[in-house]
């Protein structure tokens, strides 16, 4: 009788851990409901002419997030010269994460050509402004290549 019981005791046990974990997993990989289409457009269509009117006023981290919409083609069609240009607005107004962004298009050549000597400058830039990821990726960069005469090899 008292094995009988445990077994039950500890089926039950199972059955409701495995619902509980399939609840936690589903929850975790749940589809998120989409907003609704014609808020989430006047939402964007508002932020994205914030951004675009005070990165002309000056405010460099509206650049950066403009430019990051372009970078990532969020909302927009993915354009890396624009980006590249917003990310230099950005950089120029002394914002690190611009100058890093900069740094980061010219090490693997997004909307210019690749070019490493480039890449190095903007990465010790923006580690001046206080990025520590650029300081780190400055240090592998100069690690990795040795400098001429002529500039950078490999």
């Amino acid at each position: 009788m008292k094995i009988k019981y445990m077994l039950k005791t500890f089926i039950r046990v199972v059955v409701f851990m495995m619902l509980l974990s399939t609840f936690f997993v589903s929850s975790i990989f749940a589809v998120q409901i989409p907003r609704p289409k014609e808020y989430g457009d006047k939402v964007f269509e508002d932020n994205f002419a914030n951004y675009s009117r005070n990165c002309k006023a000056g405010y460099s981290h509206q650049c950066m997030a403009l430019g990051s919409l372009y970078y990532s083609g969020m909302e927009v069609g993915q354009d890396f010269g624009k980006a590249l240009s917003l990310f230099n607005l950005s950089c120029g107004a002394g914002n690190s994460n611009g100058c890093y962004m900069v740094g980061r298009m010219y090490k693997y050549g997004q909307g210019v050509a690749r070019n490493i000597t480039n890449a190095i400058r903007m990465f010790n830039r923006s580690c001046m402004l206080g990025r520590q990821v650029a300081c780190d990726e400055y240090l592998h960069l100069r690690s990795q290549y040795a400098r001429d005469k002529n500039g950078l090899v490999k």
